[in-house]
């Protein structure tokens, strides 16, 4: 069945929209992931500290647990870069993802095609597409989609490698290697 209105997006635009949606769900789980490795907890207990349904308030907290427990300098760097790089994908996605698609007239109206009759021809569009915000009818170019895609999937490689980075040996039940002892001399 068709929705009501046509929607105006390329069919490379839907794909972005539809993976942004599920690289999410990898973000999620390979956080959930990190978190259950980094304080050696069960997946259940992990799911529950990052329970917020919020993104920001989930890379907050973990981003706290991983400056906490990781030792290895790469790996802190890559938590500072999905903090920031959170702090664009969040509205970006909510920009895209609670929103409708349509053109914005000359006056700044919406324009939305097709009618509920359906047998309205679909116009072709002659200017850009635009995301509105179902809550505060704020605008954002749906060519912006790819570019929160690429930022969502830049987080998972980040997340993923903090992932493989070995952990501090005491996390993995070893004793903390012990110093070299220094010679004394005289």
């Amino acid at each position: 069945m068709e929705p009501v209105f046509h929607i105006p997006l390329s069919d490379e635009q839907l794909i972005a929209l539809g993976e942004i949606c599920a690289i999410q769900g990898q973000i999620d789980y390979i956080m959930q992931l990190t978190v259950e490795n980094a304080l050696n907890i069960k997946a259940g207990t992990a799911r529950a500290v990052l329970g917020s349904s919020g993104l920001k308030t989930n890379i907050e907290l973990w981003a706290q647990i991983m400056r906490d427990k990781l030792t290895d300098r790469m790996a802190l760097s890559l938590v500072d870069l999905v903090v920031k790089d959170a702090e664009f994908l969040a509205p970006g996605r909510n920009d895209f993802v609670h929103a409708f698609f349509a053109e914005i007239t000359p006056n700044g109206g919406i324009r939305l095609s097709g009618g509920v009759d359906r047998k309205t021809v679909v116009p072709k569009l002659t200017r850009p597409v635009m995301a509105v915000r179902t809550r505060n009818q704020q605008k954002r170019a749906a060519a912006d989609l790819s570019k929160v895609r690429d930022i969502a999937a830049r987080i998972t490689h980040c997340l993923w490698k903090i992932f493989m980075t070995p952990p501090p040996a005491a996390l993995l039940g070893k004793p903390e290697p012990k110093p070299h002892p220094q010679s004394e001399s005289g």
